[in-house]
Formats: C-alpha cells, structure tokens, sequence
C-alpha cells in the first residue's frame, strides 16, 4: 500500500512538472524598435556631427529566439563648411564660403544575436548588416554674392557593425546601442570620400 501511494505521487509530481513546462511561454520572436541619437562621421570624414534614427523590423526564426534577422529604415544629415580666400573675389573681400550637405537615407539588412534569453531582464546584443544609402548632397557657396546650388544624387553601399543592450521597461525594453558604418563614396561635389560614421543612439523596442 505504501508502495502504490509512492508511485501515485511521483506520477502526480511529473505530470505537475510537464504541466509547467507546457505553460511557459516561448521567448519572443517579433522586433520593433525606434531609436535615435548622435551621428559622428569624423572618424572617416570632414562631415560634422548630426543627428542618427532608426526604425528596425526583425524576426527570429530559430529555436531559443536569439539569432535575429532584421531590417531598418535610417536618416542622417551631416554638413561640412569651408572657408577659403580667393583674390578674385574683390567685392567680398576675397573671402568666401562653402557648405557641403549630405542627407543619407538608408537601409539595413542584416543580423543579430541576443546573449541571453529574449525573454529576460536584461539583453545585450551584437549584429552585422549590408546598408544601402541614397544620398544627396548639397553644395552652397557665399562670397558677397550668392554663388547658387548644386546638387548630386547617388546610391552607394557598405557594411554595419553594432553592439548594444536591452532593459526591461514596461511593456518593452529600453535601449543603447554604439554603431560604426563605413560607406566610401566618390562624388563631384565630395570626391573621394566616405559617409560611415559612429553612432550613439537611445531607443525603445517592443518584443512580441
């Protein structure tokens, strides 16, 4: 008799443990952030400090929800001013003034890898992506006369590294991320050059 109630416990105590198994929920396969922040490109450039934003889309797939493939919408606009002397410019007194301006619409497609579990408190995170950006750049000289405007468009790639993490806030995660993009270009209006920059940015992301 002992020996039966033995047994209808250790079966009662299983189907208990299988029962919690079965009610914890899976780790969340479904991103959407927003994040925003500084843009310092003069690590590969003479383009001045901006701003950086970013809407991202990502998805995992896989079992354990911690690799991630994702998609992003992102836009800069950093400037560059140059002053210079040229005696021809007798009116102005020979000084004169350029500004370069670079609106840098891009898009990532790429991938990230969570630490922990997606579901904890706590998320750091790293990844890589292929960006396209569409550029335009922007030329505008001053010299006692307005000199007028130039423009040029241009579609240019390059790559993306990224590391940050996440904590839990709410409903979602708050979240701090340090990025660098490296994009050469060779425009009239830029030359040889590059729009990759270092990136700051602060955000929110929700995980379904």
């Amino acid at each position: 008799m002992k020996a039966l109630f033995s047994v209808c416990v250790l079966l009662l105590a299983q189907t208990s443990s299988a029962q919690e198994v079965e009610k914890s929920p899976a780790p969340p396969s479904l991103e959407l952030s927003l994040k925003a922040g500084g843009h310092f490109p003069q690590l590969v450039s003479k383009l001045g400090t901006s701003f950086d934003g970013a809407l991202k889309v990502g998805y995992a797939p896989f079992a354990g929800r911690q690799l991630q493939l994702f998609l992003d919408l992102g836009y800069s606009q950093p400037a560059h001013t140059t002053t210079a002397t040229d005696p021809r410019l007798q009116t102005s007194g020979a000084d004169y003034s350029s500004t370069l301006t670079v609106a840098d619409l891009h898009t990532t497609l790429g991938l990230s890898y969570f630490f922990t579990d997606p579901s904890g408190h706590f998320l750091p995170y790293a990844g890589l992506g292929f960006r396209a950006h569409f550029l335009r750049a922007d030329v505008v000289g001053l010299g006692g006369a307005d000199f007028g405007k130039n423009t040029e468009t241009a579609t240019r790639f390059g790559g993306t590294v990224f590391a940050g993490a996440g904590f839990k806030l709410g409903p979602g995660m708050l979240l701090g991320e340090l990025n660098f993009a490296y994009v050469p270009v060779w425009e009239k209006v830029t030359g040889p050059s590059n729009v990759g920059s270092l990136g700051v940015l602060l955000g929110y992301g929700v995980l379904l």
